[in-house]
């Protein structure tokens, strides 16, 4: 249940997300795209590819690393505004 909850949640944010992230780039917008379509296909592999090494039997490595992924994204999202808010003080 868990994992269908998140899969749920990626389902909405996923697109959103996207959106946001390539609403300021007015020109190479389809480079932009490609750029952040490789981010999340790298970060995918590199995260399947950690689970995989453990060779554990159970889904506690899988949680633990949405859990992660899940604060680094949080983290990179807090300091992204608190960099666009000092930008815009300084203009």
């Amino acid at each position: 249940m868990f994992l269908f909850l998140i899969l749920l949640c990626l389902g909405f944010t996923s697109p959103n997300g996207i959106a946001l992230s390539l609403d300021p780039i007015q020109k190479n917008l389809g480079s932009a795209s490609a750029l952040v379509g490789t981010i999340r296909i790298g970060i995918a592999g590199l995260t399947s590819g950690g689970i995989g090494l453990l060779n554990v039997t159970n889904s506690i490595p899988v949680a633990g690393m949405m859990v992660a992924t899940a604060f680094i994204s949080f983290s990179i999202l807090t300091i992204g505004k608190k960099r666009i808010n000092l930008s815009s003080v300084l203009d």
